[in-house]
């Protein structure tokens, strides 16, 4: 839910607390919820100056790291949301098998010289 907040504008964030206030009064969401998202909301401002500076001073291997990481967490979000809980599961196991099975292929295609 954080990572959501974090492309709301500042300007909505009221229309969000009264949402959430009637998802409250009607039962769709528990108070706790509510209650980490003013938490979020409030945190956010403060928090953005220093991990901006922090991911600055990184190297850029590791900002690349992070940016991979950051997609394909957007990505398992959507393919859950799409397709439900266990499809990432699935489809994290075949990138990892690609991933692990690609430089043996690669020799192996090397060494034929390019012919099946």
């Amino acid at each position: 839910m954080g990572m959501l907040l974090s492309f709301i504008p500042q300007e909505l964030f009221i229309l969000v607390f009264l949402g959430a206030a009637l998802g409250v009064i009607l039962g769709l969401v528990r108070p706790g919820t509510v209650v980490g998202l003013i938490a979020c909301v409030v945190i956010l401002p403060v928090l953005f100056p220093i991990i901006g500076s922090f991911i600055d001073s990184l190297p850029w291997w590791v900002s690349l790291l992070l940016m991979i990481g950051f997609f394909l967490s957007i990505f398992s979000w959507v393919m859950s949301m799409l397709f439900g809980e266990r499809t990432w599961d699935h489809v994290s196991a075949l990138l990892i098998h690609d991933l692990l099975l690609g430089p043996f292929r690669l020799m192996g295609y090397l060494i034929r010289g390019g012919r099946r």
